[in-house]
């Protein structure tokens, strides 16, 4: 992150909860993608650190689509 934005680069991550989505927070990523799985916390760390989140918009379910 520092790297990019020393560039004046922006980051954005594709992430779907757990431990990655919380280190890009931390981190300081510029949007989250996705973002399933967001806590109440980590919400509150991205509107502090002014983070986009570009919502899905759509509902994947794999068990469907696999023909399960």
């Amino acid at each position: 992150m520092d790297e990019a934005h020393r560039h004046h680069r922006k980051v954005a991550a594709h992430a779907y909860g757990g431990e990655g989505l919380k280190n890009s927070v931390i981190a300081g990523v510029d949007c989250i993608e996705h973002g399933q799985g967001l806590d109440d916390s980590e919400i509150a760390m991205m509107v502090q650190k002014g983070i986009y989140f570009d919502v899905t918009g759509f509902r994947y379910n794999h068990a469907r689509d696999c023909g399960e």
